[in-house]
């Protein structure tokens, strides 16, 4: 989207498509009536297919993130519905992009591309051959994409509670003490009570007792506590209990997955308090906001999906063929889908002329 998100949002809403795919973008109806006659309904209004078309259309050549566009048709189609509605959530907030923001990201464009002073001609058949629109079609795009970055940036804007002292510590602890751990699995609870029972007596029964079950260890290795947490998934108040206790120490049998786990502790290393400076303090105090506006913000995107109930008429596309990777930065331009409009006005003049006079 001619890199249109800014650093703040460039890589959320990059997650937010991928998780948009996984929410469901095929709710394909039953409704075989209204399926070639529009492409699909969003907040209970029906979208049709020369809108669908030109939305996809922009997608194929504009990108979240400044990646790449996607060429699986299929992801190009979930783009397309996660634009559209990002687009008329834009127009339900009232969301307005003035002329003299589209006229500054054209010029933008066009300076990216090493353009100057071009006539109104030039520009029209710049866009037909780089892009395959007229320029009120492109005009009229690029409007609807600043919206959606608008939207985004506004809604990240919005301040967030500052952490709490004890959140910042918890991060710290989280990150600065380590942990070495063996793992032992055991599906049954019966069995995993009665392993307990056995090294909890006599610790130094772990090695025999694992080789008589014949059961599989895992080894972490050293690794920050938040990684033992997260990565190994023991419960938080389980993971920093084994800070305060002893190398050779055995856990009693804790959930882990989708079953019972024991941990015996190999080796640790506690966080130097030295280390917790005013600098390092608040670092984390501005991750952890961050941490939140993400989390706020995903909530926020599942229940624009939720209330957006979309129904998607248009039919599956293919599976994409693998396709080497291209060296040049430009975007790729394919041919519209059938149903893009191709009306023209004198927008061209206005914004390419509004420069000549700025320039002139």
């Amino acid at each position: 989207m001619l890199k249109l998100m800014r650093k703040n949002t460039k890589t959320i809403i990059w997650l937010v498509i991928i998780t948009f795919m996984l929410w469901g973008g095929y709710a394909v109806s039953t409704q075989f009536q209204k399926q070639g006659r529009i492409a699909g309904e969003i907040f209970g209004k029906e979208i049709t297919y020369q809108e669908f078309n030109t939305f996809y259309r922009s997608n194929q050549i504009f990108s979240f993130a400044g990646k790449k566009p996607p060429e699986d048709s299929s992801v190009l189609n979930l783009q397309t519905w996660q634009s559209l509605i990002y687009a008329y959530e834009a127009r339900n907030q009232k969301v307005k992009i003035t002329d003299d923001e589209v006229r500054e990201e054209i010029m933008r464009l066009l300076k990216d591309q090493k353009i100057e002073n071009p006539s109104p001609q030039f520009y029209e058949r710049w866009l037909l051959s780089s892009f395959g629109f007229r320029p009120n079609e492109f005009e009229k795009q690029l409007r609807e994409l600043l919206s959606i970055q608008k939207l985004v940036r506004q809604f990240n804007e919005a301040v967030v509670a500052e952490p709490s002292k004890a959140d910042i510590q918890e991060r710290f602890e989280h990150e600065h003490n380590s942990l070495n751990l063996d793992l032992v699995e055991i599906s049954k609870p019966d069995e995993a009570k009665a392993f307990y029972d056995k090294v909890k007596a006599n610790p130094s029964a772990w090695d025999a007792q694992i080789n008589a079950h014949a059961y599989k260890v895992q080894t972490t290795g050293k690794i920050a506590l938040d990684a033992v947490i997260n990565l190994w998934q023991i419960p938080k108040d389980t993971a920093s209990g084994l800070l305060k206790q002893p190398v050779g120490f055995i856990t009693p049998p804790f959930q882990r997955f989708n079953a019972q786990s024991l941990a015996r502790i190999k080796g640790k290393e506690l966080a130097d308090e030295k280390k917790f400076t005013a600098e390092l303090k608040k670092q984390y105090g501005e991750n952890l906001k961050n941490q939140k506006k993400y989390e706020r913000f995903l909530k926020w995107n599942g229940d624009l999906e939720t209330r957006a109930n979309l129904k998607d008429y248009t039919p599956k596309p293919p599976a994409a063929k693998p396709v080497p990777e291209e060296s040049s930065s430009s975007p790729k331009v394919t041919t519209a889908p059938a149903g893009v409009s191709t009306k023209t006005n004198d927008t061209v003049s206005k914004v390419v002329q509004t420069s000549q006079k700025g320039n002139g």
